[in-house]
């Protein structure tokens, strides 16, 4: 029972919608050009609250974000048209009561939380990075 367990299970998600994983661990904005059509990078924020269960075990929640990179080949319309299927099959993959529910590895809750699309930056509107953020609820050992 671990928050990495969390970090895996966006993972195997993710790639199983066909996307492949950019593990800089700190900085999504160096990623090449040779990759950067059809994959993530995973991002977790601060541990938001934790909840003392018994003697062993707390509850605690944090949001783990997916930063999915898309090229928008012919427009930037199109690569916006996918992000947006991409992010609804990501949303499926991750809340999926059969998946979520199922995990023997302390995670006890995935919930959706936000999606944002925009260009990759200023200079390179024609790909588009759009973000996904999932609460989890982990139950940790202590």
């Amino acid at each position: 029972m671990s928050m990495v367990n969390a970090r895996e299970y966006i993972r195997s998600r993710a790639k199983g919608l066909g996307l492949s994983e950019w593990k800089d661990g700190f900085d999504s904005s160096n990623l090449p050009d040779t990759i950067l059509d059809k994959s993530f990078w995973l991002d977790m924020s601060d541990v938001a609250s934790g909840i003392r269960r018994d003697q062993i075990d707390y509850e605690i929640n944090f949001p783990i974000s997916v930063r999915m990179f898309r090229k928008g080949y012919r427009t930037p319309a199109d690569a916006i048209d996918d992000s947006i299927a991409l992010i609804e099959n990501l949303i499926k993959a991750v809340c999926a009561p059969a998946q979520a529910n199922a995990q023997k590895n302390g995670i006890i809750g995935v919930t959706f939380d936000t999606s944002r699309i925009e260009p990759i930056s200023a200079s390179n509107n024609n790909s588009v990075v759009s973000t996904v953020t999932f609460n989890f609820f982990v139950i940790l050992n202590v």
